[in-house]
């Protein structure tokens, strides 16, 4: 799922051609992909559908911990 090309050229996520990625161990697997994601569904008046299921993931995880 292609959100931003910056996220796959910054260290996390590399093309490999077609629908295939590369992740980087040392950088930590999609953490400028999911970056991205959460900036686009709190930024955006129009995020697409991935960005808002990240959202929505996210406040779920920080409700479970309790910190929202």
């Amino acid at each position: 799922l292609k959100l931003c090309g910056y996220a796959y050229r910054n260290k996390g996520v590399e093309p490999m051609g077609g629908s295939w990625f590369r992740s980087d161990p040392d950088y930590g697997r999609n953490t400028e992909w999911l970056a991205e994601a959460m900036e686009e569904a709190r930024a955006s008046a129009n995020p697409r559908r991935q960005a808002k299921i990240v959202r929505e993931e996210f406040e779920k995880l920080l409700r479970e911990g309790g910190v929202i």
